[in-house]
């Protein structure tokens, strides 16, 4: 686990409600926002199409919200079939997964980290959280199988 200054991102992509009883239903819309997306990879000038971008937002009492997508270069013009979302630049927790197996033992790892530390978890005030790291961004490296977890963070007064 490392602690990292991130620069601002543009995701275009799509958003979703997901309810923790339909999660199953998470990896087809993944899939078919990339397969929309790479469809304009002609058009749409991405930073890196063999890296996805989860960005899942935890303000639903039973489920999250949940945008993936692809990061852009700033000036390009996304479709209007797609919503953008910008990551905001600031500091971050963040661990590399080699699979996406046990992955909730990372974010348990990455929980117990911030509890021990001088810093926080980011929150946007007032907006209600459901979970204890209630912003996570996912960096899912389709060439080689790797995932990037990023915890937003601040540094405790």
């Amino acid at each position: 686990m490392r602690l990292k200054e991130q620069n601002s991102i543009r995701v275009a992509g799509h958003v979703f409600e997901v309810k923790w009883q339909d999660i199953k239903t998470l990896k087809y819309n993944i899939d078919q926002t990339m397969a929309q997306l790479l469809k304009y990879k002609q058009t749409i000038d991405f930073v890196n199409p063999a890296q996805h971008i989860g960005i899942s937002q935890h303000i639903v009492s039973d489920g999250f919200i949940y945008f993936i997508g692809l990061e852009v270069k700033p000036q390009s013009v996304i479709p209007e079939d797609f919503e953008t979302f910008v990551v905001p630049k600031g500091l971050v927790l963040y661990v590399k997964h080699i699979t996406l197996e046990k992955i909730s033992e990372a974010y348990d790892a990455l929980h117990k980290w911030l509890e021990d530390s001088e810093y926080t978890v980011y929150k946007a005030s007032g907006v209600t959280y459901y979970d204890p790291l209630p912003i996570k961004y996912e960096h899912y490296n389709k060439a080689n199988g790797t995932l990037e977890i990023r915890i937003p963070v601040l540094k405790t007064l």
